[in-house]
């Protein structure tokens, strides 16, 4: 592995880790680069393309728990006040490195600059919209009382902490990722790669350039994420998202019947119905259940790639809580569900955009509102290309 970067601390910093992990039985693949420029890091490849070799094994022993260490802010540093007994020195040696990397950088002054909860604070009305579709979630649940209670030191560590950690799969906790968490988000790569091997658990990351021209490599944070998700969860707007994860809403299918629908990010744990197993990344899951209403995770307006899976999934949660109906009867009743989803996120993009434009005109220039309005303009595209999609296929909507 190689370090480019113009700053000799920041260069030092990386080889100690580099060092701490190799002797740890990490494997770092020799064409591979960490790059920084103005305290912003990349990994660069010089595999081909087409070559899915490994790039970065990196053993559990390697990954610091967060929770084993008590963190808080000292001006625009990250320090430890304890560790938790118990607490392997090869944990704390790689927190310790990755801190000092962090802090050098200056990755909190970056968190106060890019995350929405802080660029938007400025801005009540339009922050409380926006928040307004991750209501339920604990992660903002928790940053709401944050902010609510003028406890923004911890806020800011908590922004920043969860762009970097990673949940075992165990659930045991979460862990920092020495060098893998150099490597930023596409839609369309890989996401990471844990062995579970009997005598050295490992995280891994495969050679992976999804941009044509670049030899930057990628993996996907997250399944399924959409620029909202991006942007509340990682403060960049992802561009390259081809979906719009709806808005929360309640469906009305008749009957005193009801589909709830939140936003959340969660993995669909069970197994999907014979159906939908060509849907199975957009698959929601099922979060509770009663005769009469079924509350689901999230939906998802999709790209070009998968048409009908929206109506296909509705239909499967419709006939869920009434199976009995008939053909024609169900049609109307995924149609009408259809319409009651691209009309709640019509408006939400609406109202969002005409909260943007009472600004005055400097302050819709400022970048946490231009932000805002690409995401408007990317997501209400979304909609509309995918309502032409389904009158070309369909033959339209009824309003």
């Amino acid at each position: 592995m190689n370090v480019d970067t113009f700053n000799p601390e920041l260069e030092k910093c990386l080889q100690e880790l580099k060092a701490l992990v190799l002797a740890e039985g990490a494997f770092l693949h020799p064409q591979m680069t960490v790059r920084e420029r103005k305290g912003s890091f990349d990994i660069r490849s010089g595999l081909e393309a087409s070559v899915h070799d490994r790039l970065i094994r990196m053993p559990i022993t390697c990954l610091p728990p967060v929770e084993a260490f008590d963190m808080y802010v000292c001006g625009n540093d990250i320090c430890i006040r304890s560790t938790a007994p118990g607490t392997s020195s090869v944990h704390v040696r790689c927190m310790e490195a990755m801190l000092a990397i962090y802090n050098i950088s200056g990755k909190l002054a970056d968190t106060r600059k890019q995350s929405p909860l802080f660029v938007l604070a400025p801005y009540p009305e339009i922050l409380g919209i926006l928040l307004g579709v991750k209501d339920g979630t604990v992660k903002f649940e928790r940053k709401r009382r944050q902010m609510e209670n003028g406890l923004l030191d911890e806020l800011l560590l908590a922004s920043f902490i969860g762009t970097r950690f990673f949940r075992l799969p165990d659930q045991s906790g979460h862990v920092l990722l020495p060098f893998i968490d150099y490597i930023n988000h596409h839609f369309l790569a890989s996401g990471f790669k844990f062995l579970d091997e009997q005598d050295a658990p490992a995280l891994c990351v495969d050679n992976a350039k999804p941009v044509s021209g670049s030899n930057e490599v990628f993996v996907s944070y997250f399944p399924m994420m959409d620029p909202v998700d991006s942007w509340l969860n990682y403060n960049f707007v992802d561009e390259a998202s081809p979906i719009a994860k709806s808005v929360p809403l309640v469906i009305d299918i008749g009957s005193g019947r009801q589909l709830r629908v939140k936003a959340f990010s969660g993995k669909r744990k069970l197994a999907p119905p014979r159906q939908l197993q060509d849907l199975k990344a957009l698959l929601p899951s099922v979060i509770e259940k009663s005769e009469h209403h079924l509350t689901v995770s999230h939906l998802i307006i999709p790209h070009d790639k998968a048409p009908l899976s929206l109506r296909r999934i509705l239909r499967s949660l419709i006939q869920t809580l009434r199976p009995g109906l008939e053909k024609s009867a169900l049609r109307r009743q995924v149609e009408n569900a259809e319409a009651q989803v691209l009309d709640a996120n019509t408006r939400f993009y609406r109202d969002l955009g005409d909260a943007v434009a009472r600004m005055p005109k400097e302050r819709q220039e400022e970048t946490a509102l231009s932000e805002l309005q690409k995401i408007v303009r990317l997501q209400t595209a979304k909609i509309a290309a995918y309502k032409l999609r389904i009158e070309n296929m369909l033959g339209g909507f009824s309003d």
